[in-house]
């Protein structure tokens, strides 16, 4: 393998990764240093000590903390301090990264700090705000609010300041401006010294809010959340405390998620803080999306399931009170684009005219579409490909040649509504590509303690493809997108969901740049860690130990939303398959000269076609 000769076949599977032991996060590590960055080479041991379980991670520590100390040294050396007093500053910067998944290095006692202070980092980090730059963004921002918008901040700002607790929906359509008021919420009680937290279903979205982070993550929702589960929030912890602390929580894209998850924080709210009479414990709490988007998924739900899993039919939602924001923020600088918000506007309110012979009434607002779906005429400004190839061409222009360029691949998708339709296209496109071709296979298990484990072939797990995990053999090349599969560092922009151009590609490495959000620009190492597969997708579970990435040349439109593309390709050879799918996929662009389109085609005229899951 790579020109040496292994004496064994174990020895050979060990090069190459497919034996979990520490060689592998030794080599993980060693591929890392040759970036000289010891704070990057530190996030990474992190996510070693979270996600990969090292059998002995103080000898990794011993190992490499010459490293990871590179920059304490240089302070230490200059303060007359010696080695050790760096050693143990690099080991207090670790704790502190562990203690934002609520780990300790008292869990590896052999790696334990001096000087281990009883502090909460999750509360520290929500109070460690510039309020001088809070105050100014506060002062510049809030001339610039709409009367909507203006009426919205008061009213969410007073119930902050009287301390009487409050559930508000900010209910808006794509432009305007739900993000900007949102930051000027955290802003402002942020500036007076509180601690306000901002959460959203998606990293896409948490990435466009200031020190914001995925529900899931903040609040430790189950993966598999249930009309009776709980969050993983003991009374004690530092997530308690730092719930107890807040005077706001922002929830963005709140629609997109099964009414369950509000549900559960409801109800660990209420045991954290002792309140079970008022809604999430007497907290001010803000929902923000657009009702018009996709709704949340429900695996092989019927309809009536998915209807069932929107927020407004949650027993909280008699508690809201709706703040509506009406007027379209985007037209102020771009009047020209006001008929395509428009004509958007109008699909997703379901009132754009049918151009089928026989009218089928379309959805309307908060509601999933009839079974017979409907065709409507596609928006005069967009550009429609005969075929594929040509999609890929337009909204990747010479692509061989360029990828490589330096922001090239930023803001540019296709869109589609199905992963295996996904898989194709991005597999097709990176075959095309020049350069060398990094292949990376999986090791594939079946869980310990499954009576099925030894009946079942490693060949046929290797054939398991599912949308929450990387696939088996997964192809990259230097350039390419890729999308993140798993929240491995949110305080860094490492967030499910969240979109990178690979840099460099090792055996047991990726170092990738973090495309878009407040994290833009940010380079960050990757290692491959095990994933579980959820859901009851096969009667058994399977364990996944590969790189938590796959290609993001094109993704779903679900995947999709809260993003703003730049250009955007939309790929609809056959119909949409749910309520908000083809609202989200033409207002991903914000100029519709930057969407072109593949949709089914009916008497020679272009067609969009919508239909009901």
């Amino acid at each position: 393998m790579d020109g040496i000769h292994h004496p064994t076949f174990q020895a050979t599977c060990g090069a190459l990764g497919l034996l979990q032991d520490d060689q592998e996060w030794d080599a993980c590590l060693r591929e890392a240093c040759i970036d000289h960055d010891a704070t990057r080479l530190r996030k990474l041991f992190v996510i070693i000590l979270l996600f990969c379980s090292p059998l002995r991670p103080e000898v990794l520590w011993e190992r490499y903390r010459d490293e990871m100390s590179h920059d304490t040294w240089y302070r230490r050396r200059g303060e007359g301090g010696t080695l050790d007093n760096a050693y143990n500053d690099s080991l207090l910067l670790l704790e502190g990264r562990l203690a934002m998944a609520n780990k300790s290095l008292r869990d590896f006692p052999a790696m334990a700090p001096v000087g281990i202070e009883r502090v909460n980092p999750l509360i520290e980090s929500e109070l460690d705000y510039d309020r001088e730059a809070l105050h100014a963004h506060v002062e510049r921002s809030l001339p610039l609010l709409n009367k909507d918008q203006d009426r919205a901040v008061a009213s969410i700002l007073n119930a902050v300041r009287l301390d009487q607790g409050g559930v508000f929906s900010l209910d808006g359509p794509d432009g305007s401006g739900k993000t900007f008021v949102y930051n000027i919420l955290l802003a402002s009680v942020r500036n007076e010294g509180h601690v306000a937290l901002a959460v959203a279903s998606s990293s896409i979205a948490a990435l466009l809010l200031q020190g914001g982070r995925t529900s899931h993550s903040a609040f430790k929702i189950p993966i598999d959340v249930h009309r009776d589960s709980l969050c993983n929030v003991n009374a004690n912890s530092n997530t308690a405390e730092l719930i107890q602390a807040a005077k706001l929580i922002v929830w963005d894209e709140a629609p997109a998620q099964h009414r369950h998850c509000a549900e559960v924080v409801d109800r660990t709210f209420q045991y954290v803080l002792q309140q079970a009479e008022s809604p999430f414990g007497g907290k001010v709490i803000v929902f923000g999306g657009d009702f018009r988007q996709c709704p949340p998924v429900v695996a092989r739900g019927s309809r009536p399931a998915i209807v069932g899993a929107a927020l407004k039919r949650s027993v909280l939602w008699r508690h809201v009170q709706v703040l509506a924001l009406t007027e379209n923020m985007r037209l102020r600088d771009d009047p020209a684009s006001r008929p395509y918000a428009e004509y958007i506007l109008r699909v997703g309110d379901g009132t754009e005219p049918s151009v089928l012979e026989r009218e089928v009434p379309f959805l309307p607002h908060g509601n999933v579409a009839p079974s017979a779906g409907v065709e409507i005429g596609l928006f005069p400004g967009i550009a429609h490909r005969a075929n594929l190839d040509g999609l890929i061409s337009s909204v990747f222009p010479d692509l061989p040649n360029r990828y490589a360029e330096e922001g090239y691949m930023d803001g540019r998708a296709i869109l589609t509504a199905k992963n295996v339709v996904v898989n194709q296209i991005n597999t097709d496109i990176v075959i095309g590509m020049l350069g060398d071709e990094h292949v990376f296979f999986s090791a594939d298990i079946v869980e310990a303690g499954d009576d099925r484990a030894y009946e079942i072939a490693t060949k046929f797990l290797n054939t398991i493809t599912l949308p929450e995990m990387p696939p088996h053999r997964l192809a990259l090349k230097v350039g390419v997108p890729v999308i993140l599969l798993r929240n491995l560092d949110a305080s860094s922009g490492l967030c499910n969901g969240t979109c990178l151009i690979v840099q460099r590609l090792a055996r047991r490495l990726i170092i990738a740049k973090i495309v878009g959000g407040s994290h833009v620009g940010t380079v960050l190492n990757i290692p491959p860690i095990t994933t579980s597969s959820t859901g009851n997708h096969w009667p058994f579970t399977l364990l996944r130990r590969q790189f938590p990435v796959q290609l993001a040349f094109a993704m779903t439109i679900n995947k999709a939303q809260g993003q703003t593309v730049g250009t955007v390709g939309i790929y609809l050879p056959e119909l949409v398959f749910t309520h908000g799918q083809l609202y989200v996929a033409l207002s991903r662009a914000t100029n519709v000269g930057n969407v072109c389109m593949i949709a089914r085609t009916r008497k020679a005229q272009p067609m969009l076609s919508t239909s009901s899951c």
